[in-house]
């Protein structure tokens, strides 16, 4: 601070992510899903959940190494 001058903050900043999102997250719901349980846009839940050390699940939700879509 000199010359009595304060800084803005640069770019957005997140909130702390409210009780239970990470968990949510972490029982199996999607962060569209967790998103709109918590009232937050995508981006700021996804932002929360990264913030919290949380690893993110792939895109497409299906579990590793099981073949879909296919004749058995």
């Amino acid at each position: 601070m000199a010359a009595g001058v304060t800084l803005r903050q640069v770019g957005p900043t997140t909130p702390s992510a409210p009780p239970g999102l990470v968990q949510a997250y972490l029982d199996g719901a999607n962060i569209h899903d967790v998103a709109k349980r918590f009232g937050l846009s995508f981006g700021v839940a996804r932002r929360m959940l990264l913030q919290n050390g949380v690893q993110l699940r792939p895109k497409g939700g299906g579990a590793q190494g099981v073949e879909r879509g296919g004749p058995a």
